[in-house]
């Protein structure tokens, strides 16, 4: 019995080499290692960004506040 992975990496080995014997390849460039682009996501604080302020962990989930001891606890969302 025939690997499906396996004979679908040996089509693919075959397809890349019929691509590369067809278009004649320019020599590699030096390589550069480019700076890393700016990801749209925080990045980790690994290092400290004097610019940027730290990102405080939120202490409470976003939404109405927790009461007061002293407050009696309302229901969020009604309209007094």
């Amino acid at each position: 019995m025939i690997d499906l992975a396996s004979l679908q990496s040996a089509s693919h080995a075959r397809l890349l080499a019929m691509l590369y014997a067809q278009t004649p390849q320019p020599p590699d460039p030096p390589f550069t290692p480019e700076p890393p682009s700016p990801s749209p996501q925080e990045p980790p604080d690994t290092v400290p960004d004097p610019t940027r302020e730290p990102p405080s962990p939120p202490s409470q989930p976003i939404g109405d506040p927790p009461p007061a001891p002293n407050e009696t606890p309302h229901v969020s969302g009604t309209f007094h």
